[in-house]
């Protein structure tokens, strides 16, 4: 569905084109807001720390001592006494889901559990408040946690209702698994084949359906499921931004956002109820719709502002369908899915990059990064472009030859930041030498490649704090170090949530540290970090979120 003129005008969107910028306190000018006597870390090289700041209009318009931030204030300026609590920049999430997030916590059956019969029950629940013939969603499955040993099948959920048609989404997001009624509905029999780019798993021995559908398979019943309404969409961009604000995030990169995501946002954002900002990574299948307005990369405000596009190449780590170069361990004739061909992903690539879109896409396994990096390689080629910031969307295993060629062509990861500590059940299915070359932020640093912080929720945690941690010990849940080589500091895990995370949506000099003329973004912490046991990161308390001076979030 393609916005309307009509629509257009409604949502703001034209009030909303190009960069806003705020007001920089003249000397003449008391700032709005002072913090006092804290213990600041600015991430600006030129003055890494300092004491305390001043705020006019939603920027940073001083950053000094105590005493020299003291005295530009008067009687109209608040003042915050920090009590020598630890000051970050506002953190980014480079790659996260808040809109579709919302919709999953706030409308579907939450199957982050670890014993088949709580999968079950939950369903049976929501079955009594679901008209027979209805659709049930769940969400948050993880087959590697629960109690099975192998995934749901059909059978399996056939046990909790047969009035219904089931849809259960695996966590990673790139698997699902449906009962009998799914499968019906949705046409799917033994004589139906596998569609390009996606797998119908089959009953050892047979071909009948076994319930689980993978990559664009999952499309066969997906696109039957009624969408949730356009208010219930700005309820769930709402409320997923107060959860990340909580968490320290001041502002996100939407990775795979459609026009009814777009629209959840933008109505949020009409209503002044969006409390992060948002930088929107649009599906590529709805870019055609925003560029019948001259809509692409950079349309926007400071709150909400038009990003670039999301292309996909291979499945998922979670899930273990990434596409890779040698075959996952204990399977010797699996290398993972691939969902498009080298020919369709250049032709989308130069589309999108000529048209003045910035392009993401992702790619998991070897394989797929590498067809990714010929697609930019070819691009680039045929549409020189100073800057066009290409991006690898989780970017997972990597070689040093695929570093050479990202460093080449100035292309940013977004690795996942979280899963080396969530889901390290997994990484067995690796192996320990491809694990070194995993989420692999020591050496993308190392090479001069801006990593950023990034944690793909659902499928991963969000809390910043956590991501670091994860980074910095390579420790997973299970007290075990993964993948150690590509450990890194502290201050490298704030830099690629805040500068890197900047840079990777064209905020840099908006974004991503504290310095004069920049957006008042922060976040107070109950300890300092670099203190702090790297293993006890996670357990830093959050106690404020400031937003362009005003607090999006705060304890108490």
């Amino acid at each position: 569905m393609s916005l309307s003129r009509r629509e257009l005008l409604a949502l703001g969107l034209p009030a909303l084109a190009g960069c806003v910028a705020g007001r920089v306190a003249s000397p003449a000018t008391a700032p709005d807001l002072v913090l006092l006597r804290g213990n600041i870390v600015t991430m600006d090289p030129r003055r890494p720390r300092a004491e305390a700041v001043a705020i006019h209009d939603g920027k940073f318009v001083a950053v000094g001592s105590t005493a020299e931030i003291r005295a530009l204030g008067d009687d109209s300026t608040s003042t915050l006494d920090l009590q020598g609590k630890t000051v970050l920049p506002g953190l980014i999430d480079a790659h996260i889901h808040g809109v579709s997030s919302g919709r999953i916590n706030l409308f579907s059956v939450d199957c982050a559990v670890t014993s088949l019969s709580e999968v079950k029950e939950r369903i049976r629940r929501r079955a009594r408040e679901v008209p027979a013939g209805g659709w049930i969603t769940g969400d948050k499955y993880d087959d590697t946690k629960l109690d099975l040993g192998r995934p749901i099948l059909s059978a399996d959920l056939d046990e909790a209702t047969r009035d219904h048609a089931v849809v259960v989404t695996h966590v990673g997001g790139h698997d699902c698994f449906v009962n009998s009624r799914a499968l019906e509905m949705a046409k799917i029999t033994e004589e139906t084949s596998d569609p390009d780019g996606g797998r119908i798993e089959r009953v050892p021995g047979s071909r009948r359906p076994s319930g689980i559908l993978r990559e664009k398979a999952m499309d066969l019943v997906l696109k039957l499921i009624p969408p949730v309404s356009r208010e219930e969409n700005r309820k769930a961009a709402v409320w997923q931004l107060r959860e990340f604000a909580k968490s320290g995030l001041t502002a996100i990169n939407d990775a795979d956002a459609s026009i009814e995501d777009v629209r959840g946002y933008m109505d949020a954002a009409i209503a002044g109820e969006l409390p992060i900002r948002v930088y929107l990574m649009v599906q590529f299948a709805e870019i055609e719709k925003l560029d019948l307005w001259g809509i692409r990369t950079g349309y926007g405000n400071d709150m909400l502002r038009i990003g670039g596009t999301k292309l996909y190449t291979d499945g998922a780590i979670a899930g273990r369908t990434a596409r890779l170069s040698k075959p996952y361990v204990g399977r010797p004739n699996d290398f993972g899915i691939l969902t498009i061909t080298q020919e369709e992903l250049d032709r989308r690539v130069l589309q999108a990059h000529s048209a003045g879109w910035q392009v993401g896409i992702h790619a998991n396994g070897d394989v797929a990064i590498e067809m990714v990096l010929s697609s930019y390689e070819k691009a680039i080629r045929a549409h020189p472009t100073p800057d066009p910031r290409f991006r690898i969307e989780h970017c997972t295993l990597v070689s040093p030859d695929i570093l050479r060629r990202m460093k080449a062509l100035g292309v940013i990861p977004t690795p996942f930041c979280t899963y080396v500590y969530q889901h390290c059940e997994k990484w067995p299915a690796y192996g320990e030498d491809r694990l070194d070359w995993m989420f692999a932020m020591r050496s993308f640093l190392d090479a001069g490649i801006p990593a950023t912080g990034s944690t793909d929720y659902i499928p991963g945690p969000f809390p910043p704090l956590l991501s670091m941690q994860s980074c910095v010990t390579r420790r997973g849940k299970d007290g075990k170090v993964w993948g150690a080589r590509q450990k890194i500091t502290v201050d490298e895990a704030i830099r690629c949530y805040t500068r890197h995370s900047a840079y990777a949506s064209f905020s840099e000099n908006r974004q991503g540290s504290i310095e004069r003329g920049k957006l008042a973004d922060l976040v107070v912490l109950g300890a300092d970090p670099y203190t702090t046991d790297p293993e006890k990161l996670s357990t830093i308390p959050v106690e404020g979120t400031m937003v362009g001076g005003r607090w999006a979030w705060k304890r108490d």
